[in-house]
């Protein structure tokens, strides 16, 4: 049996509130940038700061040895699917780049309804994944031969450690 198939898939709802605290930590990043250098930033370095914000959002996971801003105080962590060594950034990026955020974002820049649809399908499509499949693994994921995991599952539970008294 691999290392990957003895490993449990992170619970759906600490993966739902990481992923509410990375894209609030994200936005507020951007607000914090833009009210603060406002009066001094051209509408090019706006353009900047915003794509900033976005290319952050896609690397986040391969922050903090998998696990981000957010998945680490959740207890869980993105790995490589194989080896379950933390996610690089450029697995991060390509397993954020297929999220159905990410085609919301770019409906609102190119405001075109099929972004928005692609995103409400591809939203949904991925919760499905990760609450009926056994690996909990979205499309994401997939792509990017990547998993989430609970940080903790390499650690024996209290029932399997042996206590022994020390020998005189």
């Amino acid at each position: 049996m691999s290392p990957s198939n003895m490993v449990a898939k992170a619970r759906i709802l600490n993966r739902i509130v990481a992923r509410l605290l990375d894209t609030g930590l994200t936005i507020l990043l951007y607000f914090i940038t833009i009210f603060a250098f406002g009066l001094f930033l051209t509408s090019s370095l706006i353009d900047f700061a915003s794509l900033s914000c976005i290319l952050l959002y896609y690397l986040r996971d391969g922050f903090n040895q998998g696990a981000g801003f957010s998945k680490g105080n959740q207890g869980i962590v993105t790995v490589d699917q194989a080896s379950l060594r933390p996610c690089t950034y450029y697995q991060s990026f390509v397993r954020n780049l297929f999220d159905g955020q990410s085609f919301l974002v770019a409906g609102q820049f190119a405001l075109s309804t099929i972004f928005l649809f692609l995103a409400a399908t591809l939203l949904l499509i991925d919760l499905l994944l990760v609450i009926l499949s056994d690996s909990g693994m979205r499309v994401g994921d997939l792509v990017a031969r990547t998993r989430v995991i609970n940080l903790f599952n390499q650690l024996p539970s209290r029932d399997n450690l042996s206590v022994t008294e020390p020998t005189r």
